[in-house]
């Protein structure tokens, strides 16, 4: 009797440390997910960065391009009506 009380005492220590040893695994994987999600989101942040340049210069590029041909519009309006105006003034 006192060997199958051993032995049970034993079984029941071994599965105390195999569920010990389940949880510190569980712990581990948990902290690499943790540390692979952390990772991901600053692969993530570092990607917005990346399109925010590239959207600012085409934003600034558009500002550029429509103020140019704005000058252009402007200009051509100016001549326009100067020159209507001058030639309503000769009649």
């Amino acid at each position: 009797l006192e060997q199958i009380a051993q032995n049970e005492e034993r079984l029941e220590e071994e599965e105390e440390e195999e569920e010990e040893e389940e949880e510190e695994e569980e712990e581990e994987e948990e902290e690499e997910e943790e540390e692979e999600e952390e990772e991901e989101e600053e692969e993530e942040e570092e990607g917005t960065t990346i399109t925010t340049i590239t959207t600012t210069t085409a934003s600034s590029s558009k500002l550029i391009n429509f103020l140019f041909w704005s000058v252009i519009r402007v200009t051509y309006c100016f001549v326009f009506f100067f020159l209507l105006y001058f030639r309503l003034d000769q009649f």
